[in-house]
């Protein structure tokens, strides 16, 4: 975050009075402004990049989101296509869709089938389903870098998944 807030301040205290220094009509003023402003993106940009970098480097933890009562879960492909004059494509996600509750009621939520998720068949009646984020070891790291990843454990009742082939 330092480097994406902090090198275009630095740029625009350090530079600006110069630039400004050889402008004598509104043009001038006008192009200089441009300039500067197009600079100052370009160097937030550079600034982002060095946050990314420094934040695969330093030292991360999954830290715990929470546990959420499940209510109801299933799994579903979202086929989106597309068919024009004899040529197509399709596209294809795999989700678990959930429904979780939270203060009096219910509420929805859908998880991308992905390597950070994981099912836990246990002997219980309900479910449950923790939710953990990515952070940096020590607090102090989210000032030099960007880090953002997020984990799901579902804990459901033994026998609920399918097993079997289809060929």
């Amino acid at each position: 975050m330092i480097f994406v807030i902090g090198l275009p301040i630095l740029v625009i205290v350090f530079s600006w009075a110069d630039w400004f220094r050889y402008a004598s009509d509104f043009l001038d003023y006008f192009f200089l402004s441009l300039l500067g402003l197009s600079l100052v993106g370009v160097v937030a940009t550079i600034g982002a990049g060095l946050a990314f970098l420094v934040g695969c480097i330093l030292p991360k933890k999954w830290q715990n989101s929470g546990t959420a009562k499940l209510i109801a879960m299933r799994d579903i492909n979202g086929i989106k296509g597309s068919f024009v004059l004899g040529t197509g494509s399709i596209e294809s996600k795999q989700y678990y869709f959930f429904y979780k509750e939270q203060g009096g009621g219910f509420v929805p939520g859908k998880v991308e089938v992905s390597d950070n998720v994981v099912i836990y068949e246990e002997g219980r009646e309900d479910g449950a389903l923790k939710s953990f984020s990515r952070e940096f070891s020590n607090p102090i790291f989210w000032f030099f870098g960007v880090v953002s990843s997020e984990r799901y454990e579902f804990f459901i009742p033994k026998g609920s998944i399918r097993t079997g082939f289809v060929l």
